[in-house]
């Protein structure tokens, strides 16, 4: 294999070790496109980032820590595979 092929499939199997690290990449995508702020993708960081977990049902609670989870991996506060999704 090149060491391109060679890394690609690196990164793939780290992505693999952290559940959310897809949803972070389709929200990266999500934020990039011109219309983010029609879809209201800032609104539903806006409450997830706010939400308490304990006043939440257990589907809302559990969708909103994913998504907190994969923010965090876009804000390399989440590690992948002990590196921070920017330097994978």
């Amino acid at each position: 294999m090149t060491a391109l092929a060679d890394n690609v499939t690196q990164v793939a199997a780290a992505l693999d070790t952290e559940p959310e690290a897809r949803l972070a990449i389709s929200l990266e995508n999500l934020n990039l496109a011109e219309d983010s702020w029609d879809i209201g993708l800032d609104l539903v960081g806006s409450y997830a980032g706010g939400a308490d977990l304990a006043e939440l049902s257990d589907v809302q609670a559990y969708d909103v820590a994913r998504f907190r989870r994969a923010t965090g991996i876009l804000n390399g506060e989440v590690l992948i595979d002990g590196v921070s999704y920017r330097d994978l």
